[in-house]
């Protein structure tokens, strides 16, 4: 199973950090809509590939993650 992450206002799987407000406090924001919000202790990794295993590894390796001077 692969998690996949979608905007509650327009459905759309275009969803991306576009911040953060804190080193736990993301904000998510939505390319297809433009709709913003913050969401905590999580982040995004993305990924375009067929096996499994290995797609769940790289969206790993491309997560999302805040600078060490955020608070």
């Amino acid at each position: 199973m692969v998690a996949v992450l979608l905007c509650a206002k327009c459905g759309s799987h275009l969803v991306d950090v576009r911040g953060w407000r804190s080193r736990a406090v993301a904000v998510l924001r939505c390319a297809s809509c433009s709709h913003e919000s913050p969401v905590a202790g999580f982040t995004v990794g993305r990924v375009y590939m067929c096996n499994e295993s290995a797609a769940v590894a790289e969206a790993i390796e491309d997560a999302a993650l805040p600078l060490a001077g955020v608070r």
